[in-house]
């Protein structure tokens, strides 16, 4: 054996170097390789280092046994071959440290500057280790060899930082994972030992037991009847904490439910991918929505990580979007229950986003009737008091001139003073009901003036004090109408049911809502109250805007009514 192992011994040493030089650089700090391309230089490498070996066992003739002091012949010895495999090793490995040199720098420059520094680490410990190969020559053969040694310690070092320094690889949630389960098993073993114990004791004492093994067989039993129910516990608590609810997917579901209690369709979304992400302790999440053919990112959680693991949105065969659930660890793909788990919160999911849809599709179709609404009532209004009125009014002028022309007295004379009387009278209820239509003072000078005047013409001994606090705003139509009629009942149900000696209505303009609301100090509402007529059409009004409507007890003893519409900016 003693040429094979010294051959052995001999060819070893392309093993130990080029794999540095050309295998780390190609796959730190990723773990792959950039792309498939770069495979041709790990074929190389592979090859130089092959090559090199054969060209070393037929480098020398003889081979020292230093152990024996023989001169041992080395079978394969041949000058030729040498040279020919030498010089092709050299080229294959000078090539694949090339390659895999271009590599890291490609990879330096288009890289975050996490990775700049990872790959900085690796390069000036393998700069070292060439430094000291290429140095063999120069250098004393101590020196040689102490650098031989230290050099491959100072890679394995600047790897350890990079994993450590710069959380290469997630190493934290894999050592936290280890430390996890490294806890559990040691709390485990401990319960099973003490269960099993503390019954070995008991059972030896009692006067019954003629045998060890009487004690043995119980012990075993209580264990398994006592501790193993307490090990699946700790094992599902566990399995929660590392790999989230896919034991558990209904709490999952009722989680997913209960995001929709939020108000706000924004932050529903938020709560849906937070949930999701939640579920399975993914480190991030995303929703994606369609909107006129494009997608749209809707929500975000957490820190996304490249290629997510991605759940469409479908309801009744349309695509809604998409949700992109972040890995675990860059590496680590979604298990079967993980992602039978995430496909079921995903149907779930689109059926949450489909109904935001129809609720956002319906506020709008309703907000554009009302606004459509508002238009027709303003301008029937004022086509009934700039045309139609006219028309009656002046058609009762005529009948008037018409009764003058017959002899007084005569029957032609009363048949004209009744047509007269009655062209009045229709020119004044059109009159009455065009200004019903749209106030002409809200045309003219719009809600806050409209108020400020119609509270003015309130007068009287038994009346309330009304007092108007209101922000100067400009509205849509829709909402000044909406506004002044909500006021107008507030304030007449004042006036008929509150008993009250003093009211205030205020208006204030928030970014985005009109809020309004009358108080007074009146007996009140009886609880629970029943909403009459007035309260159902100042409701009606309001939500039909896509407005809160509330009315309570309020400060003074009396009742507060409110309003809360949206203004679009």
């Amino acid at each position: 054996m003693a040429v094979p192992l010294h051959l052995i011994a001999q060819t070893v040493w392309p093993l130990y170097v080029i794999p540095m030089l050309t295998l780390l650089p190609l796959i730190f700090p990723t773990g792959s390789l950039q792309n498939r391309r770069w495979a041709v230089a790990v074929w190389g490498s592979v090859a130089g280092m092959a090559v090199l070996m054969a060209a070393t066992m037929t480098a020398e003739e003889f081979l020292i046994d230093e152990a024996g002091g023989n001169v041992l012949a080395n079978p394969f010895f041949s000058q030729g071959w040498f040279r020919f495999l030498l010089t092709t090793g050299s080229i294959l490995a000078l090539g694949a440290v090339v390659a895999s040199l271009s590599a890291s720098v490609l990879r330096w420059i288009h890289g975050t500057r996490l990775i700049r520094q990872q790959i900085s680490l690796l390069a000036v410990s393998l700069l070292i280790f060439l430094l000291f190969e290429l140095g063999f020559p120069v250098l004393d053969f101590d020196v040689y060899q102490f650098g031989m040694t230290v050099s491959p310690l100072l890679v394995i070092v600047s790897i350890a930082v990079a994993v450590l320094r710069y959380e290469l690889y997630d190493v934290h949630l894999v050592l936290k994972r280890f430390a996890v389960y490294t806890s559990l098993t040691i709390l485990l073993t401990a319960l099973f030992l003490a269960v099993y114990l503390g019954f070995l004791v008991f059972v030896a004492q009692l006067p019954i037991n003629s045998s060890p093994w009487s004690a043995v067989v119980v012990g075993g039993v209580v264990v398994g009847l006592c501790a193993e129910p307490g090990r699946r516990r700790l094992q599902r608590l566990l399995e929660r904490r590392v790999f989230g609810e896919r034991g558990r997917p209904l709490v999952a579901m009722s989680r997913l439910r209960e995001s929709t209690f939020e108000i706000d369709d924004q932050a529903v979304l938020n709560a849906i991918a937070t949930t999701i992400a939640g579920a399975v302790k993914s480190p991030g999440a995303a929703l994606e929505l369609h909107h006129d053919g494009r997608l749209n990112c809707e929500a975000t959680v957490g820190v996304p990580t490249p290629h997510p693991f991605a759940i469409p949105l479908l309801y009744r065969q349309e695509k809604l979007g998409q949700l992109l659930i972040s890995r675990r660890t860059p590496t680590e793909e979604y298990g079967p229950r993980d992602r039978e788990l995430l496909i079921q919160l995903g149907d779930q999911a689109a059926t949450i986003v489909y109904g935001l849809r129809r609720d956002a599709e319906l506020v709008a179709a309703r907000r554009e009737a009302v606004a459509s609404a508002a238009e027709v009532r303003a301008q029937l209004g004022r086509d009934l008091h700039d045309g139609f009125v006219p028309l009656l009014a002046g058609a009762g002028l005529a009948a008037e001139a018409l009764r003058r022309g017959f002899e007084p007295g005569s029957p032609d004379e009363a048949s004209a003073a009744r047509l007269a009387e009655r062209l009045r009278t229709a020119a004044g209820e059109a009159r009455r009901f065009a200004h019903d239509l749209q106030p002409a003072a809200l045309t003219d000078v719009g809600l806050i003036v409209a108020v400020h005047d119609w509270i003015g013409s309130l007068h009287g001994g038994d009346l309330p004090a009304i007092t108007l606090d209101a922000d100067d705003c400009e509205l849509p139509q829709a909402i000044e109408q909406a506004g002044f009629f909500f006021v107008l009942e507030a304030v007449t149900n004042v006036l008929c049911h509150a008993n009250a000696s003093k009211a205030t209505v205020v208006i204030r303009r928030h970014p985005g809502s009109l809020v309004l609301s009358v108080e007074d100090n009146g007996t009140g509402l009886a609880a629970p109250y029943v909403s009459g007529v007035g309260l159902t059409s100042m409701r009606q009004r309001v939500q039909a805007l896509d407005g809160s409507f509330d009315i309570r007890a309020g400060s003074l003893g009396g009742t507060i009514v409110m309003a809360d519409m949206p203004v679009s900016t």
